[in-house]
């Protein structure tokens, strides 16, 4: 059963040309709006240049505000190879969202903090370990895309439950 009813036949861009194609798609916070932020602008473009030296694609689609001309300005200075594999893509109508996502091979949900081996800001010890899920791990599902996550967190424990999860470690990204 699909939590939005929506099951895209819709072929990977890995098929057209050999290489892996990773998305996230939401929020994105710059440091001065929320300095400990695990879905900040500098994590990203971290991870952008992290995939681009392996060679594998990165596609963001911002979840709010203009952040087209920041990325690009971002990635203006920096290697072709850097540039040609990351792809800042528009907003997406949720009712296309599904089959957008679809086409890419492997989701990230990854919380920055975790990877540092800090606990989110957000929480304190009183507080449950992230058992929370935002509605990505069900878009992921039902577009048929594997999901990188962080260990030890709910969406990893559903997401692997339900055979699409891949946990990752800092060194993992760093190493491939």
């Amino acid at each position: 059963e699909y939590c939005w009813e929506i099951n895209p036949r819709v072929s990977k861009l890995s098929d057209t040309d050999g290489t892996l194609h990773v998305v996230y798609g939401g929020s994105i916070w710059t440091e001065d709006e929320y300095p400990d932020a695990d879905f900040s602008f500098s994590w990203f473009v971290w991870l952008a240049k992290v995939l681009a030296k392996h060679g594998i694609h990165f596609h963001l689609y911002p979840g709010h505000g203009n952040w087209r001309d920041r990325f690009e300005s971002m990635f203006a200075g920096e290697d072709k190879a850097t540039s040609m594999y990351f792809h800042l893509h528009r907003p997406v109508p949720m009712s296309k969202w599904i089959a957008e996502i679809a086409q890419y091979d492997v989701g990230v949900n990854i919380y920055r903090s975790l990877l540092e081996g800090k606990a989110p800001p957000q929480y304190t010890i009183h507080q449950p370990r992230l058992m929370y899920s935002n509605g990505a791990i069900a878009d992921f599902l039902d577009a048929g895309v594997y999901l990188l996550t962080n260990a030890d967190i709910f969406v990893s424990w559903l997401a692997n439950r339900l055979g699409f999860g891949i946990n990752v470690t800092l060194k993992d990204l760093q190493n491939k």
